[in-house]
């Protein structure tokens, strides 16, 4: 039970969609079957001393297994189509150089069954359908045969094609459905934008307001308030301040899922420095360093990772020991590959944060500090997991209490520059 586990699993990720998980476990058991059938034929045919026939089973085994170290590598899709590619020219071969018919004929039935499975595209169903008519006609040319003399193979053709028929048409209606959810999408997304934007323009005109009278009223002459009046006025001011700050963390948030912008080959240095030239007052009022290595170029959108690096450096800055003298925050980024991500991290030197509270430091106004010791709305960090998963990518928390805080960014680096991302 424990090896078909592992066989099932063989090639999944967290980001596979169910068709397919389903495509990779169709590859995965197609392989480790044929691969055994193949490897004992083998076995069995150099015991025999048939060279001939020990090269072409060899043959086979060789594209198999490339085949399963493709899933290993996360491309189902070329493993697949090695795959297949391997079955129609063994069948070729078996019917140019032995003469087998019987064989070839049922490889050529199976491939374009098998493809309905394996692959999305309706032009690679169709064209491993037509190799497989193709190579049927040469095989019976070249056993002499005639060309229709196998009946049963026009026959188990049927299948395929009202497979692909029907594949079609359940294309073409989820085709017209995603359209129109679309649209409708598009509609209340719409309809969703005005509504914070004007509730957003309404809420921060109140603040202000209440912020603006609140400094007439301390500063007009001739009215005298004692210090009981003063200490309450600033309250008043503090709680407007956070108000409007809230409110444009809130909108920043609603738009994380509302506007499409387009990727583009990314500088991350560029990302740095922009987001550094942004937060200067705060550099400078601290007296950080911000120290990074060469950063990569990448297929992102600017703006967007621009408010992920400023919501982390900001924390960073803010986030550190107080009344300690002599210290500043100190920030070091950095890059690195994994496989098909960069991981970027934002490592610092300041308070760092409980293991228990880890899991929930991505929760929207999540706050593990009272607002008079570290003010802030809670949504910074959900902001900058939004951005990064739209992005495709992901981001985690590494930290060991008061030595400091390290996120981890995960982006891919094949991620195609004309899709939209959510931003």
């Amino acid at each position: 039970m424990a090896f078909f586990r592992f066989l099932y699993s063989i090639g999944l990720s967290d980001t596979c969609t169910p068709r397919e998980i389903r495509q990779i476990r169709t590859i995965n058991v197609l392989n480790f079957g044929f691969i055994v059938t193949v490897a004992i034929q083998l076995t069995l045919l150099l015991s025999w001393g048939q060279m001939s026939h020990s090269l072409l089973a060899g043959y086979l085994l060789v594209m198999l297994m490339v085949s399963t170290i493709l899933i290993f590598w996360k491309k189902h899709k070329v493993a697949s189509f090695i795959s297949l590619v391997a079955f129609l020219s063994t069948a070729g071969l078996q019917a140019f150089y032995f003469q087998d018919l019987d064989e070839a004929n049922f490889i050529l039935l199976l491939a374009p069954l098998l493809s309905i499975v394996l692959f999305d595209s309706m032009r690679l169903k169709l064209g491993i359908l037509g190799l497989s008519i193709v190579l049927y006609f040469l095989c019976n040319y070249w056993c002499g045969k005639p060309l229709f003399s196998n009946y049963l193979f026009l026959i188990g053709l049927i299948p395929s094609f009202i497979g692909m028929a029907f594949f079609y048409t359940k294309l073409i209606t989820l085709e017209n459905e995603k359209l129109t959810f679309n649209a409708m999408l598009a509609e209340q997304t719409e309809r969703l934008t005005d509504f914070t934007n004007s509730m957003s323009h309404d809420l921060k005109a109140s603040a202000r307001t209440i912020s603006s009278f609140s400094h007439l009223l301390s500063e007009q002459p001739g009215i005298q308030i004692d210090e009981k009046g003063s200490k309450y006025l600033n309250f008043i001011l503090q709680a407007s301040n956070r108000m409007s700050s809230l409110i444009d963390d809130l909108m920043t948030f609603a738009k994380a899922d509302q506007q499409n912008i387009l990727l583009a080959p990314t500088s991350i240095e560029a990302v740095v420095v922009e987001a550094k030239a942004n937060l200067l007052s705060e550099i400078e009022a601290t007296s950080a360093v911000i120290e990074y290595e060469e950063l990569p170029i990448l297929s992102a959108n600017k703006r967007a990772l621009i408010i992920v690096f400023q919501n982390l450096i900001s924390n960073a800055i803010k986030y550190q020991p107080k009344d300690v003298v002599g210290h500043y925050p100190h920030i070091q980024i950095s890059a690195q590959r994994e496989e098909d991500f960069v991981v970027l991290s934002i490592s610092d030197n300041g308070i760092g944060i409980s293991k228990e509270f880890q899991e929930n430091i991505f929760i929207p106004f999540k706050r593990f500090h009272a607002y008079d010791d570290y003010e802030g709305s809670g949504l910074g960090l959900s902001i900058c997991q939004k951005i990064i998963e739209k992005h495709k990518g992901k981001i985690s928390i590494k930290s060991t209490g008061p030595t400091g805080t390290c996120f981890s960014i995960h982006l891919p680096v094949n991620l195609k520059k004309k899709e939209k991302v959510m931003v």
